[in-house]
């Protein structure tokens, strides 16, 4: 949910990420949402 909104906004991404990299199992959906919002952040 929050990560589409807080995707590449402006740094609502910093804690999906975390959140992501935990709660991967959790809402599935962070499995690749997270490695795509770290590619944008990450050079």
């Amino acid at each position: 949910p929050f990560t589409g909104l807080g995707k590449h906004e402006n740094g609502i991404l910093e804690p999906v990420t975390l959140i992501g990299q935990r709660g991967t199992q959790a809402l599935g959906c962070q499995s690749y949402e997270k490695v795509d919002v770290e590619e944008e952040f990450k050079p």
